[in-house]
């Protein structure tokens, strides 16, 4: 099962040397510890959209190769415990957002008919190249970091609304409930009419330029609950 995949792959990740390593960003990472957190809540849950595609691929670019023009966006954080204020090591992060370029997801059903939207798990949902989808684990201090293109906002027929630009999280871990939400960013087009938007998890957008090249960072930490206690 996926758990016991997530249990083994921390028994092996904690048995190996910490190395000293460069983020995509460039920025350095740093063997120690982050500082606890200070939330007093886990992070907000929101829907599940009818778009996830399990098994997506493990890696840390969501964008493909071939995308084209859009604003480079990295986001980078770490995954928090509530119980403990602790990083939580070797979370399971899976991420999907819709194609900047034509504002649609890399996805389809076997099927005639789309199955009816559920707030649950899609187990049957499929991807042709699972663009702008990945899956990453995060490392011996908790931290992810992932590079994609900044998403566009889209109409959604199905109900008539509009999505602002977002990115699913789907975060995974044996000791604490499943988490599903989404982060949104400052400033962007129909922000002010997505319903599903949550300030909580509305993200501040640094832009950096060098060497003819430019880009965004944002920082999104994580608070996942426990589990209940088993009596």
């Amino acid at each position: 099962s996926e758990l016991a995949f997530l249990r083994r792959m921390e028994g092996i990740n904690q048995a190996t040397t910490q190395l000293q390593a460069v983020s995509i960003s460039g920025t350095p990472r740093r063997d120690s510890p982050p500082p606890q957190t200070a939330a007093v809540a886990p992070t907000p849950t929101q829907v599940w959209g009818p778009f996830y595609v399990l098994h997506a691929p493990f890696r840390t670019k969501l964008s493909p190769v071939y995308a084209q023009g859009g604003t480079s966006v990295i986001v980078s954080g770490h995954v928090y415990g509530l119980d403990t204020k602790q990083v939580v090591p070797f979370a399971v992060i899976d991420l999907w957002q819709a194609d900047p370029e034509c504002d649609e997801y890399d996805y389809y059903e076997d099927g005639p008919e789309k199955r009816p939207y559920k707030e649950e798990l899609n187990t049957v949902g499929k991807a042709k190249q699972y663009a702008y989808r990945a899956r990453m684990m995060t490392d011996e201090h908790g931290r992810y970091e992932f590079e994609s293109k900044l998403p566009a906002p889209y109409f959604d027929p199905d109900d008539g609304t509009w999505r602002c630009p977002h990115i699913h999280y789907f975060v995974q871990h044996p000791n604490y409930k499943q988490l599903v939400t989404q982060i949104y960013f400052e400033g962007q087009e129909k922000n002010e009419i997505d319903r599903h938007i949550r300030r909580e998890t509305t993200l501040v957008l640094e832009k950096h330029d060098r060497n003819g090249a430019s880009w965004a960072t944002a920082t999104f930490d994580v608070v996942l609950e426990p589990l209940p206690v088993q009596p």
